[in-house]
């Protein structure tokens, strides 16, 4: 998928949960660029931090499936 810097879900919800990208990749001790890559190429690539994820904010894990779902549509939209 191109990378794209366009809103999406997921971007949004990493802002609502936890400020941005810098602070959850800090949080996950992961480079920000690893976090903006779930964003625009590879969004399933988070549910590998999904328990690190759910405990570091008030989210649960089905929140988590259905922001990487959504993405991955929008993503898919965006390449047809």
């Amino acid at each position: 998928m191109p990378h794209s810097n366009q809103p999406n879900y997921l971007r949004g919800w990493i802002v609502a949960y936890f400020g941005g990208f810098q602070q959850l990749a800090s949080a996950l001790n992961l480079s920000t660029s690893t976090v903006s890559d779930w964003t625009t190429q590879n969004p399933r690539n988070m549910l590998k931090y999904s328990p690190e994820i759910r405990e570091l904010s008030s989210t649960t894990y089905d929140e988590i499936v259905e922001a990487v779902k959504r993405t991955e549509t929008e993503l898919e939209k965006a390449t047809a």
